[in-house]
């Protein structure tokens, strides 16, 4: 769990995607209603992550460094977690062929 929140903090994960789809949460199409396509279950957790004209960076660090428990507060440690979590990610056994798949879609199965 770890390599995944030092993955995630490098990067603008629940930050920057906010206001590049909070319309779609809020407001989508001028409707002031969610878009129709988005599950209601994950509509709330990313209502909480991305609250409507919140700020969604203070939250992400707030939530990232109560994780980690003061681990990751500075840049040295960040960035050597990081660059652990990064060898560790290249290192997966990647499956190809017919035991592998990339997903056209990435939120659902070919």
């Amino acid at each position: 769990m770890l390599d995944l929140v030092t993955l995630v903090g490098g990067h603008t994960i629940g930050t920057a995607a906010c206001a590049l789809f909070s319309y779609r949460l809020y407001n989508f199409n001028n409707t002031n209603k969610p878009g129709p396509d988005i599950n209601p279950t994950f509509l709330t957790q990313l209502r909480v992550l991305c609250p409507n004209g919140g700020d969604a960076l203070r939250r992400t660090r707030r939530f990232v460094q109560r994780f980690l428990g003061g681990r990751g507060q500075t840049e040295s440690r960040f960035n050597a977690e990081f660059g652990r979590a990064m060898v560790k990610m290249g290192n997966i056994d990647v499956k190809t062929g017919r035991q592998g798949e990339i997903r056209r879609l990435c939120t659902a199965t070919n």
